[in-house]
């Protein structure tokens, strides 16, 4: 392990693992579209290859991003929701930068889609779209968020900004459980928190939602709310290890790279806004350390496995799959950006 060095000691270290970890997620996301023409049932255009598109857009693979999206149009691939907001983030992201207009018009399909997509009675998105219920999970919060909130940035639309605040102000009020601050996978009628306590990833999954608002929005009144969430959350960081485990209420259990990574995102993006002073450098620079034994050959292991729903957790943590190679590309390759700033 490296230690007492300089911030560009850091950045020289990081360049060649993101670079590689870059080129395993172009693999990933190859490995996905080539199962797709085989049809299998493989959905391209999901959370999946959305948490990899993040990876590679802070890595700044945007020549490999310009190609796939090329091919989401030229294939007419539908775009599920809320899953589609993760790739829609970055489409929006993309076309700020080069005002292409093929960005443009993916993420004016999926805002309207969102148009027609069920919410609960408090407004928050749901995951399922079923009308029958109010069950509002985690994850849907976290693939939604980001993309009105970087479609508020990008295109200035107000309706947008309240909407994205609205999903993380709401998830705050009834999908955590005091006092420790834990995250729950799900909440029923804003009444009954329903799944794993402190699940890391479901964690993760609010702080692509915390980060991106915090990043994109501007708005001090839902700022305040993040803040002491992100606080809370660092106090059940494995000091032993700087990584989070795969159920923060557990922290004798093993490490996870998919809730590191994601977590550590979300604080890159309210870091890049100035926000997010609770988290120190110092413990950034650690978590980063650390997340590197987890890499290898740029290939991210640790991450632990699928969920299968509300108190189904998969008890295998040693997986390569797309939310921990994703995930700590995007924290990772946010950082080294951080650090050459």
């Amino acid at each position: 392990m490296i230690k007492n060095f300089t911030p560009a000691d850091m950045a020289a270290a990081l360049r060649p693992v993101v670079e590689k970890a870059a080129d395993h997620a172009e693999v990933m996301l190859d490995g996905m579209i080539r199962r797709s023409r085989s049809k299998e049932r493989v959905e391209i255009f999901g959370w999946k290859a959305g948490v990899l598109l993040i990876g590679l857009y802070e890595a700044g693979r945007h020549e490999y991003i310009s190609r796939f999206f090329d091919l989401i149009i030229s294939k007419k691939h539908r775009f599920p929701y809320p899953d589609c907001g993760l790739p829609g983030y970055v489409a929006a992201l993309e076309y700020e930068r080069t005002k292409d207009e093929k960005f443009a018009g993916i993420c004016r399909k999926i805002r309207h889609g969102f148009d027609e997509w069920p919410t609960d009675n408090n407004g928050e998105i749901k995951y399922d779209g079923s009308p029958d219920h109010q069950d509002i999970y985690v994850d849907g919060t976290g693939m939604a968020t980001p993309f009105f909130a970087a479609y508020y940035s990008v295109f200035g639309e107000e309706e947008a900004k309240r909407i994205a605040a609205l999903q993380v102000t709401n998830y705050l009020k009834y999908g955590i459980e005091q006092p420790m601050g834990y995250v729950c996978h799900g909440y029923r009628n804003s009444s009954s928190l329903v799944g794993e306590r402190g699940w890391g990833r479901g964690t993760g999954w609010l702080m692509l939602a915390v980060g991106t608002v915090m990043r994109y929005c501007g708005d001090a009144r839902v700022n305040e709310l993040c803040e002491p969430f992100i606080e809370k959350t660092f106090t059940h960081l494995m000091k032993s290890k700087y990584m989070f485990s795969w159920s923060l209420a557990a922290p004798e259990g093993p490490s996870d790279t998919s809730a590191t990574g994601m977590i550590l995102w979300g604080v890159m993006k309210a870091k890049e806004a100035g926000l997010c002073s609770g988290v120190g450098d110092e413990t950034v620079e650690k978590v980063a350390i650390a997340s590197l034994g987890d890499v290898k050959g740029g290939v991210i292991y640790g991450a632990s496995g699928e969920s299968g729903g509300w108190g189904a957790y998969s008890e295998k943590h040693d997986e390569n799959n797309a939310w921990g190679q994703g995930a700590t590309l995007a924290f990772l390759a946010a950082y080294l950006k951080y650090l050459d700033k």
